[in-house]
């Protein structure tokens, strides 16, 4: 569907790329479109696209017509945790959204919007149909191009690689039609010694999206504060037990702010790593190695405590009546990661039992 103000000439050098694409995955590779050309064929779409911040850039949208309305569409999780959104085109236009509408099965939120630039949904999935996902988190709108492998209910599985700024953005077509919304998450467990994280890039179809209006203060201090300080909390414990775990006798680089809990963790057990290094200097034997294992241990143990703790909350937030499917599931899975990743560092403290500090 021929979007407002591109030309033909544009059109035609969108689907040679988009065909270019299409000819190297059927090779059994693919390949990014040429950022620079297709960020030219974009710039009609600038007044479409959006960014979004809070007390900071917190994410990226775009703007689309559905139900005969205007709606600004991006991931849930994208503004979840931040009270006072500012949303801009890219062209520097002020959007002022009217009604806030979340999914209640996927990490979808619309904005009800008055604006006439708005891309066509094309909701149609068909396998192996080259489709592109756009970065224009921090400045010139680029694309990453791959192929639609397969669909269910909810998700289109695409097997385009982006970053987590690319959450939010458009799955376009050849014609600039929408055929969902780009997701990033990231799933963390134990592979041998290491605790490793794997990305998961996908599509949410924005169709049958069990829509519902949402009293966004009330839904933000329950449920959406809760959802963005976990991944916080994921994020740097994950990112800290990463190094911690490859060198267990350093101390740890971390500033604070967290969590009061594990802000302690990590003073306390920097604290064993300083006594141990002036244990050294005096070159003290058994007795005072013994008494940094028995710390280490006693550290590790903390740890799973303060992951564990965590978990829980989010369980008990799950046993809201009111509760979305959508939320549910977010809660639980986060839940259940944090419970494995205190059963690795219980595993970790095990496979360090013999370790000579000294």
């Amino acid at each position: 569907m021929n979007q407002p103000g591109v030309s033909r000439r544009k059109h035609l050098k969108l689907n040679t790329a988009f065909l270019a694409g299409l000819l190297a995955a059927r090779n059994g590779w693919v390949q990014a479109a040429d950022g620079a050309s297709f960020a030219g064929d974009l710039d009609s779409l600038k007044n479409s696209l959006v960014r979004i911040s809070g007390d900071r850039l917190v994410g990226i949208g775009f703007i689309a017509e559905q139900d005969g309305r205007q709606y600004v569409f991006t991931n849930a999780s994208v503004i979840s945790g931040h009270n006072k959104l500012v949303i801009q085109t890219l062209d520097n236009k002020a959007v002022h959204p009217k009604k806030i509408e979340l999914s209640a099965t996927r990490d979808l939120v619309r904005l009800l919007v008055s604006e006439e630039k708005a891309l066509k949904l094309n909701p149609e999935i068909v396998a192996d149909e080259v489709i592109g996902v756009l970065d224009y988190f921090r400045g010139a709108t680029q694309n990453h191009g791959g192929i639609i492998t397969g669909s269910s209910k909810d998700m289109i599985e695409i097997n385009v690689a982006f970053e987590k700024e690319c959450s939010g953005s458009p799955l376009l077509d050849g014609q600039f039609g929408v055929r969902g919304i780009a997701n990033h998450l990231v799933y963390y467990k134990a592979n041998g010694p290491n605790w490793i994280g794997t990305p998961r890039t996908f599509g949410y179809k924005l169709d049958d999206a069990a829509w519902y209006s949402a009293n966004w203060g009330k839904y933000n201090k329950t449920y959406g504060k809760s959802l963005r300080e976990i991944d916080e909390f994921r994020n740097t414990v994950y990112a800290i037990a990463q190094k911690w775990i490859k060198r267990p006798k350093a101390e740890i680089e971390f500033e604070g702010g967290l969590s009061i809990d594990f802000d302690r963790w990590v003073k306390e057990y920097n604290n064993m790593i300083s006594d141990l290094s002036k244990t050294k200097s005096k070159g003290s034997g058994a007795s005072p190695n013994e008494k940094i294992q028995k710390r280490f241990k006693e550290s590790c143990d903390e740890l799973t405590r303060v992951c564990e703790a965590k978990a829980r909350n989010l369980e008990f937030l799950c046993e809201d009546k009111t509760i979305t499917k959508y939320l549910r599931i977010q809660f639980k899975w986060r839940a259940l990661e944090l419970k494995k990743f205190g059963r690795f560092v219980t595993a970790h403290a095990k496979l360090h039992d013999r370790d000579r500090w000294m």
